[in-house]
């Protein structure tokens, strides 16, 4: 993107499958960064009221919420996959590459949230999951 922004100013000339670029990296990185949030249970809760629960009751509803983040991901992923199949009919026009370069980003986070999301429900239901604060406690000592 940058590297477009010069050439249009320095060389008037345009760089055209700069922006198709930035879009597929930027699409790329949300997504695997949803997964990431699924591993380390940063999806939406309410953690107030689930604190507030007796301890077998607090299990229970993160059995319970876990289960729902693990289904939510694996119905993403077996639609991905449809997404996926279907835009190998279509090119990006700037790169020219095939569009399931871009929607192949949803399969690999669906997948990817659906493994973190077993992963979360075996360490509840085994009763080693940590509190969702607890996930970053230790990200404050490798900031600067």
């Amino acid at each position: 993107m940058t590297a477009s922004v010069i050439a249009r100013y320095v060389a008037n000339v345009g760089i055209g499958w700069s922006d198709e670029a930035a879009e597929l990296l930027f699409i790329w990185i949300v997504f695997v960064g949803f997964a990431v949030g699924v591993k380390h249970r940063a999806h939406v809760s309410v953690q107030l009221l689930v604190d507030r629960f007796p301890g077998k009751w607090r299990r229970a509803t993160m059995i319970i919420q876990d289960t729902l983040v693990l289904v939510f991901s694996v119905v993403f992923a077996k639609e991905s996959l449809v997404t996926v199949h279907f835009s190998f009919l279509q090119t990006m026009p700037g790169l020219q590459i095939s569009m399931a370069w871009l929607y192949s980003a949803t399969l690999v986070a669906g997948i990817m949230m659906s493994l973190y999301a077993a992963m979360n429900l075996w360490e509840t239901i085994r009763g080693t999951s940590r509190h969702p604060d607890e996930l970053g406690a230790g990200a404050t000592n490798h900031s600067e």
